[in-house]
């Protein structure tokens, strides 16, 4: 069957194989619970429809996507139910549980994504008051299911309660996973323009799962919609995607190619790229349980962000009371589990990322690729992702990487490092670079891409796919030829960003070593 035909209660993944639809997984849980170069044109002014050109104080071609980031931040967002809501398609009230205030304002992640209809509409007064952050999200807006007409002649999309916040309603995604028709195409525009006169600071888009629309049909619904994101959904693991070479090309691929398509940006030229972003995974798959390692958890997001994405969805988080739990964050009884932690401490990291990366643009993606199978070592496999080479961007100054497995997993053989690069995005002012980044800047990202299942996939405080397992070191050499900057590197823990310390190599080449755990990554600053 042709995937862009096909029921919009299943889906295709990159890896060919059916898939049960975001939506297919609502209806089950609630019964349970009962080398590239790219870049835009510095100077382009930004207009987009209902928004009146640039925004206040912008420089001239900071786009309002751009702003929103670097208003507030990286984001990772968490589908939320409602108490009191309805679930999609039926309309029912469902006491499907959500995290309490403590859990949510522990756990990093920066904003609910709504996702049901309650009493306040798509939005949870009373909830949203106990929750540290402002910020909140709708998805399956605004009708908590697929988009199937046009607005209605003089429509409200927002409640009272959801207008009296507005001004904290930071994104929303209009439908979700349709099929792609013309007619969908010219639906997605009146929403997004009927939206962006109501709630003018909210960033719009639509989300499709991963390869639902072809490249051209991305293409028309990004030159007629005018989206502020570009966003797909695939849920890489399960108790059957576990990738032995530790290597997730689906990953690469997708990630890749809507990177490709958001800095094609808005008329196809890349003169006003817009960003992108994906979803992340809280539950264990259609399959049954699958405990996602700590090494499987971290490389979506890292991965994301060494691309160039500033917006990640966790789906979702909730929990059914009873023995079949299939979801991440909570044990049946409400208590948080092990991955908890894990997704708390990957979004600090974002935290400490985030002033760099929105005042950073993705320049260039390449992968050093590593090996498997002891017995036979082989490379890992090709994606669409370029290798890395010294030429892919010789801004970095990187040279050769060297790579030396320290964990012990992947039978000791070293595993693929992502090199993603980045300039100072085009069009900010000194004082909107500020501390973190040179008006003129580079900067470029290293991911220990190597992931391993844990050796009980069903057990949250799992071993085999732990950090400390998948660890990696890599030697980079630098070639700083008639070069007389500095390079810093992002720490771990706040504090001011500390200078790398070069290590001679002979003439013009010089030499670091940085350790990371598998699916980590690390932000270098050159000044």
């Amino acid at each position: 069957m042709d995937q862009h035909t096909q029921s919009s209660n299943q889906s295709t993944t990159s890896r060919g194989s059916v898939r049960p639809s975001r939506r297919r997984l609502l209806q089950a849980a609630a019964a349970g619970t009962a080398g590239i170069a790219l870049g835009g044109t510095v100077g382009q002014a930004w207009a987009r429809p209902g928004a009146g050109g640039p925004l206040p104080g912008s420089a001239g071609s900071v786009s309002p996507g751009d702003r929103a980031f670097l208003r507030h931040g990286l984001q990772h967002l968490a589908w939320l139910g409602i108490a009191g809501g309805s679930d999609f398609p039926t309309g029912e009230p469902t006491p499907i549980p959500i995290p309490n205030a403590e859990q949510f304002n522990g756990s990093g992640f920066t904003a609910p994504c709504y996702y049901f209809i309650g009493p306040d509409g798509m939005y949870d007064k009373a909830y949203q008051r106990q929750l540290d952050a402002g910020l909140w999200s709708a998805a399956q807006f605004p009708e908590s299911g697929p988009t199937v007409g046009p607005p209605q002649p003089g429509q409200r999309l927002l409640t009272p309660a959801m207008r009296a916040n507005r001004q904290n309603f930071f994104s929303a995604c209009l439908g979700d996973e349709e099929s792609y028709s013309e007619d969908l195409v010219g639906w997605l525009r009146q929403y997004f323009d009927l939206l962006r006169e109501q709630s003018p600071g909210t960033l719009v888009y639509n989300n499709q799962y991963a390869n639902q629309w072809t490249d051209d049909q991305l293409r028309h619904y990004l030159q007629t919609c005018h989206p502020d994101l570009l966003c797909w959904d695939s849920y890489y693991f399960s108790l059957t995607a576990q990738y032995a070479s530790g290597s997730v090309t689906p990953l690469y691929n997708n990630t890749y190619r809507y990177r490709r398509l958001a800095q094609e940006g808005l008329d196809g030229t890349g003169a006003q790229p817009i960003n992108f972003g994906q979803y992340t995974q809280g539950y264990g798959g259609s399959k049954g349980l699958y405990v996602l390692s700590e090494s499987q958890l971290a490389v979506v997001p890292y991965v994301s962000w060494a691309m160039g994405a500033k917006q990640l969805d966790l789906f979702r988080w909730t929990w059914q009371t009873s023995s079949s739990n299939i979801f991440l964050l909570n044990y049946p009884d409400g208590r948080v589990t092990p991955n908890y932690y894990v997704f708390a401490q990957l979004n600090a990291d974002m935290q400490r990322l985030s002033p760099y990366l929105v005042r950073l643009r993705t320049s260039t993606v390449g992968i050093r690729r590593g090996s498997y199978d002891p017995a036979a070592p082989k490379p890992t496999p090709q994606s669409q992702v370029p290798d890395w080479t010294a030429t892919t961007d010789p801004g970095t100054c990187i040279s050769a990487l060297d790579v030396t497995n320290t964990g012990g997993a992947n039978g000791g053989l070293p595993g693929d490092v992502l090199v993603g690069s980045f300039r100072t995005l085009p069009g900010l002012s000194a004082a909107e670079c500020g501390e973190w980044v040179d008006p003129n800047g580079s900067a470029f990202m290293l991911v220990n891409a190597l992931n391993q299942p844990n050796s009980d996939p069903t057990s949250s405080p799992g071993t085999g796919g732990r950090s400390v397992d998948t660890r990696q070191r890599i030697r980079v050499t630098l070639d700083l030829s008639g070069r007389h900057r500095r390079l810093y590197r992002v720490p771990a823990e706040r504090r001011p960003d500390e200078e790398v310390q070069l290590q001679p190599a002979g003439g013009s080449s010089y030499t670091f070593d940085v350790e990371l755990g598998g699916g980590q990554g690390t932000l270098f600053i050159w000044r």
